[in-house]
């Protein structure tokens, strides 16, 4: 884990503060707390979720199967 700025408590401290979520994506993966190709993940679920929400008719289930498995294996290998 990165020490002095990007300690745990640095990045725990930047999330406690109101901000979107693709915001503390960035933060994460700046402060090497997850890789570039995990971040990007993170950012298609998030625009999959708002897509979802606000147009749930146009996406199969196999999509939104793809999604919640994605998260899944994410959650797995980076738990709280």
């Amino acid at each position: 884990m990165p020490k002095g700025r990007n300690s745990v408590d640095s990045v725990i401290a930047a999330a406690l503060r109101p901000q979107e979520s693709e915001a503390m994506n960035s933060d994460l993966s700046t402060a090497k707390y997850m890789k570039k190709l995990d971040q990007k993940n993170v950012t298609a679920w998030l625009i999959l979720e708002q897509g979802c929400t606000w147009k749930y008719l146009e996406y199969k289930q196999e999509q939104v199967s793809i999604l919640i498995s994605g998260i899944r294996d994410f959650v797995t290998r980076h738990p709280a």
